[in-house]
């Protein structure tokens, strides 16, 4: 019995030109084996062949009487060494410079290749790169295969919700306060659960006596007509701020900020402020919010507080904070560890480095906003904020994959 896998079977039904039905005898083993060792003898012969021809030439200078001439190693070096390079005759001429005949060789050598029938031999150099070229191609080809298999995921289709300029909000631009208890403005991190699913326990993370002064209009919040959660990929940059009296910070669509306008321009309680996250090194953070204002901001100005700032920039997705102090500062907001957080000897940390209330000390029980860790909700923001691209090796990366940062990276 004659066991092998399918594609040995195949072969031996090309080689006996049977078809997948018909019986396989050992007469069609025998004839596939042997052509198989015929075909494995022809393909080494050429480096047998060469192997003989060096050893039979080294082998030579061990005559005593060669050693012992005026120049031995050079005698040496002639026998042992061999081309690294070949001209371009050689490469390029054709079969002919590449063939070699029996009569040339040693007599031991070609009474073995008589005995196989090889009357000609290829340059074992020439089939060597025949090789390499066929391999290359393959790798070539594989490579395209791997391309052509890319699929892009894109979001789900979805139709855009209708803009919708509220009431409230043309009154904030006259007045720069907010309405007490009014629809048209929301936290924004509690607002965005209306579009990414796991975001709608963030505000559950707060604690009670946490006030956040950074809102967002609904028109600036619904993108989709849609009510179901998991919709991340339509969520808008945040690009356009209006700053109003008591240092609140709120954030607009473009197409509010076109409407509204003419409005910000003759108001004298609010200012409209141009604003983007820094998400390479090299940018120049701009979250002073000072870049380009409407109307021109006054030298009594004094803007959101730092604390309403640092939100921003989790809620717009910065990765980059410009020193060490921020990044102490942003950490001690959200209550996570840091290397100088370590120097503390009572103090509990959780897995993903966020202090509990019950451990928190000198600089993160005064500044941290949240009783329970924000960072499981902060990724997934995060991560949609950067449509499918990697963050893991910026600043806010390694801070919510657990990783310190010293101060050479800044």
């Amino acid at each position: 019995m004659f066991v092998a896998p399918h594609e040995i079977d195949r072969v031996i039904r090309e080689r006996a030109k049977k078809s997948v039905t018909d019986r396989i005898t050992n007469l069609d083993v025998l004839r596939w084996a042997i052509n198989e060792t015929c075909q494995d003898i022809e393909h080494h012969v050429p480096h047998w062949v060469q192997q003989g021809t060096d050893f039979i030439a080294r082998n030579k200078v061990w005559d005593p009487d060669l050693l012992l001439s005026s120049n031995p190693s050079q005698i040496l070096q002639s026998s042992w060494l061999r081309p690294e390079a070949r001209t371009l005759q050689e490469m390029y001429m054709g079969a002919p410079s590449n063939t070699s005949n029996l009569s040339e060789m040693a007599s031991e050598i070609r009474e073995r290749c008589q005995f196989l029938g090889v009357t000609t031999i290829i340059d074992p150099r020439a089939e060597e790169e025949k090789e390499r070229e066929v391999d290359h191609k393959v790798e070539r080809e594989i490579n395209h295969e791997i391309e052509r298999e890319t699929q892009i995921e894109r979001p789900q289709k979805a139709n855009a919700a209708v803009h919708h300029l509220h009431e409230h909000v043309k009154s904030f631009i006259k007045t720069g306060q907010i309405p007490p208890h009014s629809p048209a403005f929301s936290p924004v991190f509690t607002s965005l659960r209306d579009g990414v699913s796991e975001l709608h326990r963030f505000q559950d993370c707060l604690s009670s006596k946490s006030r956040i002064e950074l809102l967002a209009t609904t028109d600036f919040l619904t993108t989709v007509r849609t009510t179901s959660y998991g919709n991340g990929d339509y969520i808008r940059p945040v690009n356009w701020l209006v700053s109003g009296k008591d240092g609140v910070l709120v954030v607009l669509s473009p197409y509010e900020v076109n409407q509204l306008l003419p409005s910000i321009r003759k108001s004298k309680n609010v200012n409209l402020h141009i604003y983007t996250p820094r998400t390479t090194q090299f940018m120049k953070s701009i979250d002073d919010l000072k870049l380009y204002c409407i109307p021109s901001l006054p030298s009594s100005w004094k803007g959101p507080s730092q604390t309403i700032l640092d939100l921003l920039n989790l809620a717009a997705g910065q990765l980059y904070f410009p020193d060490y102090e921020a990044y102490l500062r942003v950490c001690a907001l959200l209550g996570i560890c840091t290397p100088e957080d370590q120097k503390e000897v009572d103090m509990y940390v959780q897995s993903d480095g966020f202090i509990g209330p019950e451990s928190r000390v000198g600089r993160v029980k005064g500044a941290c906003l949240f009783y329970k860790s924000p960072l499981p909700y902060l990724k997934v923001l995060t991560g949609f904020r950067r449509k499918g691209q990697t963050y893991a090796p910026t600043h806010l990366g390694k801070i919510l994959h657990t990783r310190f940062l010293q101060k050479d990276a800044f």
